[in-house]
């Protein structure tokens, strides 16, 4: 579609990517673009109007980080892998919402239902599914990012 992208992340089910002006997700799920299309095979603007230097694709959910480094994530939050409450299956936020707890990154990793960050702090912190230790901090999924202790 003419768009020249400068980073992408492929997820589970959609990949995103960002140029200079916007972000984009495509395939299944690819929400972030408001409640539809759902689905895509061609690039859609993620609304909201935020412009985020890096986009990461989990399984059926994006999180973009802003130049700033606060975090914006969208898509299904099962586990809570938006980042914020209400948590549950049937719950979804179709535009990027603000990560809980205030704090900046400056990377993220996307797994299939959880994120991690190294924050401008030089900690890790996570949030999501937690239930198989994935968070670092326990077996509980956690909507709010939660520091992974340190040995």
């Amino acid at each position: 579609g003419g768009l020249a992208f400068q980073q992408i992340s492929a997820g589970g089910w959609h990949t995103c990517g960002t140029t200079n002006a916007a972000t984009y997700c495509w395939g299944i799920d690819a929400i972030g673009a408001g409640p539809s299309p759902l689905e895509s095979d061609v690039p859609v603007a993620v609304g909201s109007g935020r412009r985020f230097k890096t986009v990461y694709s989990g399984g059926a959910t994006s999180c973009g980080l802003e130049e700033n480094g606060a975090a914006y994530c969208w898509g299904p939050n099962t586990d809570g892998e938006v980042g914020t409450e209400p948590v549950g299956s049937t719950i979804r936020y179709d535009l990027p919402t603000p990560v809980s707890g205030g704090l900046r990154f400056t990377s993220l990793a996307a797994g299939q239902s959880s994120y991690c960050g190294v924050t401008t702090s030089e900690t890790i912190a996570c949030w999501g599914r937690g239930t198989s230790g994935e968070l670092g901090s326990g077996h509980e999924d956690s909507s709010t990012p939660v520091p992974v202790p340190r040995l």
